[in-house]
């Protein structure tokens, strides 16, 4: 049974090869026709080759380190370099890794410095305190021996001048008696004439609000009197009181009142409603009157008089201009007793404020000097002992004095012994150098040895903390690079170490170019990181990010030198496309805006006359054309599209 199965495969395996063997025959014959036939009709137009190319996205990870991630490296700022501050050979090395060391500690001791100007002019410079130190202890303690002769001079004066500030105790006390009585009887006086001159001012306020306010009524009675007249003869009004029609309007005016000015007709509606509310509220009413008043003359000049009779329209606007006079003449009054009022009123509060002012100042005055008499008079009792106090507290004041040119004297002696100090101790480090901690921490890093020469731009040591968790990565991104942004992730590896790869989070990008022609940005791990600070890392995108990559032959350039590149679309038409360029890789540059994956463009350069007449007409326009499709996935040529392709 299984001899069966075995022949069934081989002959069914047969007829497969058989067909794929005469299927390629087809294909290779039609394309031999296929080639006589564009050699024929190529012989009558020269031959133009339009060689085309599909933009496809590159992964940025199969690029090179160079080009598809940044060199950076582990940074922390808790570490902290110590370097030498001269320069020797190390003689001794006195901390190891893990040791924690306090400020000040010795890291190291270094060989004497080579003989150079720089120490030559540091012992000059020591050399030259010391001897001004001495100088000045000398200045300083004959200053001081003068400065104690004339303190001790004026200690003597102190008890002539304790004596007689207890004589002139004794009279300012009778002074300040006589001067308070004088007092007492000058505010009694002025009291009663300040009463007397705001009482007086008291009456005349009063009296001017009594004729402000019979003001008002006239004026309210005058205006409700004219509105009453008013509205009988002008309009249908019947009421027996303006005031009602505050709540109800219940009148029109009659035909032709008004009748050449709409406006006119309106305007009086409309103030006659306000100055009856104003009337009915008790609000100010000048400014109400006065506009009625105009209102009213305005109406009566604007009433037509082949609708009402011309002795009738007289007649009315001889009461509007009487009206209008004798409203004036109250507003007049109203505001002249009005401002006389308030003069009243102001001269009274300032009379009042006056009087209050001067009995409150006198008051005062006269309870300070009072107080003062009664302290100077239990002074008088004390003076002995206030005297005494006081010439203790100015010996007191020369005792500190003397003190203080002894301390100057001992200060000027220590500052001679710290100048020769420092300069013994600058002789001393002549033949050895220390190197100290310059702050707290634990020994992270020793870089040198013991018999290594070092300079001050060595790192002998590292000083960080017992558990670093402020690290971050700190990398260069070429200026020919697409940059990342703040908050983009990216992923860091290791050089050696593949498969150890943090994620980060971009977290800021500088704008200044460096000296090797690129961008500073920093990055922030999002993963646990134990990785050793200062070792050198990668980093690189987290995603794949599609970069479309184009020979350097098929770009143009204008005048201006802006990159472009002519693309086809589906329907064959051709278009001049400005690009933005990025970094180059090989013979290829990376399109950064301006062409997608997917787009076909001509990937070689043509002549000038066939590119116009492609730009022209499409690829159908240029005569002669062989068209290079690019390959398919599979191998094949990619069929074409409409129009040609």
């Amino acid at each position: 049974m299984s001899g069966k199965n075995s022949i069934l495969i081989g002959s069914i395996a047969a007829l497969i090869i058989g067909a794929s063997v005469a299927i390629g025959a087809t294909a290779e014959k039609e394309r031999k026709e296929e080639s006589k036939k564009n050699e024929k009709s190529g012989s009558t137009a020269a031959e133009v080759r339009l060689p085309l190319e599909i933009a496809g996205g590159t992964s940025l990870n199969q690029l090179s380190d160079s080009s598809g991630s940044w060199a950076g490296e582990i940074v922390s700022p808790s570490v902290l370099e110590v370097h030498p501050q001269g320069e020797g050979s190390i003689i001794q090395l006195l901390v190891r890794v893990g040791q924690g060391v306090s400020v000040g500690d010795t890291i190291a001791i270094l060989s004497s410095p080579p003989a150079s100007v720089e120490r030559a002019d540091v012992a000059a410079e020591k050399k030259e305190s010391l001897i001004k130190a001495r100088a000045n202890s000398d200045t300083t303690a004959t200053v001081v021996a003068r400065s104690r002769a004339e303190f001790l001079e004026a200690k003597k004066s102190l008890i002539p001048a304790r004596d007689a500030m207890v004589a002139e105790a004794h009279k300012d006390i009778e002074k300040d008696i006589f001067m308070n009585e004088s007092s007492k009887i000058e505010l009694e006086n002025m009291k009663k004439e300040k009463d007397a001159a705001v009482e007086l001012s008291v009456k005349e306020r009063d009296k001017a609000a009594v004729d402000a306010a019979q003001m008002e009524r006239e004026l309210r009675t005058i205006l409700e009197q004219t509105i009453e007249k008013d509205l009988y003869t002008l309009t249908t009004w019947t009421g027996s009181s303006v005031r009602a029609l505050a709540k109800q309007w219940l009148f029109q005016l009659r035909s032709g009142v008004g009748g050449t000015d709409a406006s006119a007709r309106h305007g009086y509606e409309v103030t006659v409603g306000k100055t009856i509310r104003d009337l009915v509220a008790g609000a100010q009413i000048d400014e109400s009157a006065l506009a009625y008043a105009a209102a009213l003359k305005k109406l009566v000049y604007a009433s037509i008089g082949n609708e009402i009779p011309t002795e009738t329209v007289e007649m009315w606007k001889t009461d509007a201009r009487m009206s209008e006079m004798k409203i004036v003449a109250a507003v007049k009054e109203k505001r002249k007793s009005d401002a006389m009022l308030e003069v009243e009123k102001a001269e009274l509060a300032k009379m009042i404020t006056e009087r209050d002012t001067k009995v409150g100042s006198l008051s005062i005055a006269l309870r300070s000097a009072q107080i003062d008499s009664e302290t100077k008079e239990i002074a008088k009792k004390k003076v002995g002992v206030d005297a005494e106090l006081e010439y203790q507290n100015r010996n007191r004041e020369v005792e500190i004095r003397l003190a203080e040119l002894d301390r100057e004297r001992e200060l000027a002696k220590k500052d001679v012994e710290a100048a020769e100090q420092s300069y013994a101790t600058f002789l001393g480090e002549l033949s050895s150098q220390v190197v100290r901690a310059q702050r707290s921490g634990v020994i992270s890093g020793i870089f040198k040895k013991t018999g290594d020469y070092v300079m001050p731009s060595d790192i002998i040591a590292s000083i960080g903390k017992e558990h670093i968790d402020d690290a971050f990565i700190r990398f260069r991104v070429p200026s020919d690079a697409r940059r990342p942004e703040v908050g983009d992730e990216v992923a860091v590896i290791r050089p050696g170490f593949p498969f150890d790869r943090k994620k980060a989070i971009v977290s800021g990008i500088g704008n200044t170019l460096g000296a090797q022609g690129t961008f500073i940005a920093e990055a922030e791990f999002t993963d646990d990181v134990d990785w050793p600070i200062n070792a050198l890392v990668r980093v690189l995108p987290s995603t794949a990010s599609a970069a479309v990559f184009v020979p350097f032959g098929s770009l143009l350039w204008t005048d201006e030198g802006v990159s472009e590149i002519i693309v086809i679309d589906i329907d064959g038409m051709a278009e001049k496309r400005q690009i933005t360029t990025g970094k180059a890789v090989g013979d290829t540059v990376e399109v950064i805006d301006g062409l997608v994956a997917g787009e076909k463009y001509v990937a070689k350069k043509i002549s000038r006359e066939a590119l116009d007449a492609l730009l022209k007409d499409g690829v159908k326009g240029v005569k002669g054309m062989v068209i290079e499709e690019p390959p398919t996935a599979g191998g094949q040529k990619e069929e074409p599209h409409g129009g040609g392709h």
